[in-house]
């Protein structure tokens, strides 16, 4: 009982921090009007291109699942780093070794079957936006052994015409289907995901059916724009 106060004490006071961090950070956090998560245990997998991606993560999943506890598959040097996000779900993977892996994708599979969210970042490092996705194939067995979906799911960040940037999360739908080729079906919906909000960034859709998951502090672009906007009727 202790250790779940705690765990939902972290959660809670974690949460506000994320808030207020993406609150100061992002113009927007914007997710589609629709995007649902399962009502059971899943695994969600997203392409990993930013510092970001895990906070992201957070804020949407508690936005949309808030009863889902959140967990979040690390590299044992980020979890070394940062040792308080045990406290909200984070642990550790250490692919130096079959037997080590085997050890994280047991307790991963563990979580998604007790009916968490958990999130994995299959490319296994930070790769530059357009970079052919390569995905590991733990997060397959993970979800088999669980008997949970799998989730696909694609973020994009641009700085588009505000002094800060958009964070975007597309929650795709269900493509495990309890075969091998899971990996290949997730891997390839994040990539035509990502090829779709690229296309709509670009011609400037991106923010059509969407919706900010946080009001965003005021910037330089908005007081200035209050100011001046008079000035401008004038000429």
């Amino acid at each position: 009982m202790i250790a779940a106060r705690r765990y939902e004490g972290f959660v809670a006071t974690f949460g506000a921090y994320v808030h207020w961090l993406l609150r100061r950070s992002f113009r927007g956090v914007w997710v589609s009007k629709g995007a649902t998560f399962p009502s059971s245990g899943f695994v969600a997998v997203a392409n990993h291109t930013s510092w970001w991606d895990g906070f992201v993560a957070f804020a949407v999943q508690r936005a949309i699942a808030p009863r889902h506890p959140f967990y979040v598959m690390m590299s044992e040097d980020g979890l070394r780093r940062f040792p308080f996000f045990r406290y909200g779900g984070a642990f550790a993977v250490d692919a130096s070794s079959p037997r080590r892996a085997r050890d994280a994708i047991l307790y991963a599979a563990d979580r998604a079957a007790a009916g968490t969210g958990l999130w994995i970042f299959p490319q296994g490092r930070l790769e530059a936006p357009g970079t052919s996705l390569v995905f590991t194939r733990g997060f397959a067995h993970v979800a088999r052994r669980a008997n949970v979906p799998v989730i696909p799911c694609a973020m994009r960040f641009a700085l588009l015409d505000g002094q800060r940037p958009d964070a975007f999360l597309e929650v795709g739908p269900t493509v495990y289907d309890a075969s091998r080729a899971t990996g290949e079906l997730a891997r390839g919906a994040v990539a035509a995901m990502l090829a779709r909000l690229d296309c709509e960034i670009s011609s400037g859709r991106a923010f059509e059916n969407r919706r900010s998951l946080v009001a965003p502090a005021r910037g330089v672009d908005d007081v200035t724009g209050r100011i001046f906007a008079p000035l401008g009727k004038s000429l």
